[in-house]
């Protein structure tokens, strides 16, 4: 570590989430830890200060603290960008599913994670979580899982887009 201002300064990987294997790489790299999306300001600042902050079990389909502090942070313009940028990118995945599953391992593995942080992003955390599996399953060359997670994305997608209605700024 150099002797600069920062020197101290912790360095914390953000992630849509992490494996055992990601995890050693990245701590050998000098990170102080390693969350997954969303992450709270509250969490943030735990994390800031050198504490750790569990990460809890999904119980939603959408976190609704995430979705009222981008409502916070952004303005209304940019929170229909960002629910319709959401909404395009998922449903770009949704209509390219069947392609994808045939696509190789590292661009199948790669889609699934971009859309992973992007519904992290959201608070879409049931989404996030499902392809944070099947791109586990991808990974792994587990065909049974993979098949399992992904038959279920359209019908977990549509749900997801009805409950981000009510959070959704009117046009």
């Amino acid at each position: 570590a150099g002797t600069g201002a920062s020197a101290h300064s912790r360095i914390v990987a953000l992630t849509a989430h992490h494996r055992g294997e990601q995890d050693k790489r990245l701590m050998a790299a000098g990170f102080d830890g390693i969350q997954t999306k969303p992450l709270s300001r509250e969490d943030l600042s735990s994390i800031l200060v050198g504490n750790t902050v569990e990460q809890t079990p999904l119980r939603t389909t959408v976190d609704a603290e995430v979705l009222e502090q981008l409502r916070g942070i952004l303005s209304a313009s940019d929170l229909i960008r960002l629910f319709d940028g959401f909404e395009k990118e998922g449903q770009a995945l949704i209509t390219d599913l069947e392609a994808l599953k045939q696509a190789d391992v590292d661009k199948m593995a790669a889609r699934l994670h971009q859309f992973a942080g992007t519904a992290a992003t959201i608070g879409a955390v049931s989404v996030q979580s499902l392809l944070s599996r099947a791109e586990a399953a991808v990974l792994e060359n587990n065909q049974t899982a993979k098949e399992r997670e992904l038959e279920f994305l359209p019908v977990l997608w549509r749900a997801t887009l009805r409950a981000l209605d009510g959070y959704r700024p009117a046009a």
